[in-house]
C-alpha cells in the first residue's frame, strides 16, 4: 500500500489561512512558554533573595526600596535604603515565609525600556508581627538586576 498525497484544503485561500493559523498557534505557544520560563527563572531569584537576607550579595542588594503604608509612600536608593531597613524589621519582625502570588510585564514598559526586559513578581510575605505584600521589579535576563523591592505594610 503506497502513501498518497492528500489535500486537506482544496482552495488556495483556505490553504494560506490554515498555514497562517498554524504558524500563529506555534508562535503564541513559544511566547507563552518563554514567559513561563522567565517567571520560573525570576522566582528562583526571589527565593534566593529570601534565603540570603542576612548576607549582602548582589542578589539581595536592590537598587531601590519602596515602602508603602496606608498614609505614606517612601522611595529610597543608595545608602538611604540602609536607613529604612531597620524600620521594616521593627515594624514587621523577622522573616518567616513567602508565597508567590503572580507576575506581570507591561508591553508599554517593554517599548520604553532600552536596557533590559522589565518583569514584576508579586509575593505575600509572612513576618513575625504580620504579613506584607511585596513586589520585586527585575530588569534583564542575562545578567538579571533586581531594580526595586516594594513592601506594602498593612
Amino acid at each position: 500500500m503506497a502513501i498518497k498525497n492528500k489535500t486537506l484544503v482544496n482552495n488556495r485561500l483556505g490553504s494560506w489561512l490554515s498555514r497562517i493559523g498554524i504558524l500563529s498557534i506555534i508562535a503564541l505557544s513559544a511566547l507563552i512558554t518563554g514567559f513561563i520560563s522567565l517567571q520560573f527563572f525570576y522566582q528562583q531569584k526571589v527565593d534566593g533573595y529570601f534565603s540570603n537576607l542576612d548576607i549582602d550579595t548582589p542578589l539581595t542588594n536592590e537598587a531601590a526600596l519602596i515602602i508603602r503604608t496606608k498614609d505614606h509612600w517612601i522611595t529610597t536608593s543608595g545608602q538611604h535604603r540602609e536607613t529604612y531597613k531597620p524600620l521594616l524589621t521593627k515594624e514587621l519582625g523577622e522573616y518567616q515565609s513567602h508565597r508567590y502570588l503572580g507576575w506581570f510585564s507591561s508591553y508599554d514598559d517593554w517599548l520604553a525600556s532600552n536596557d533590559g526586559l522589565p518583569f514584576t513578581l508579586l509575593y505575600e510575605v509572612q513576618y513575625e508581627h504580620g504579613m506584607s505584600e511585596e513586589t520585586f521589579f527585575f530588569k534583564g535576563v542575562m545578567p538579571t538586576r533586581l531594580m526595586a523591592r516594594q513592601v506594602q505594610i498593612n
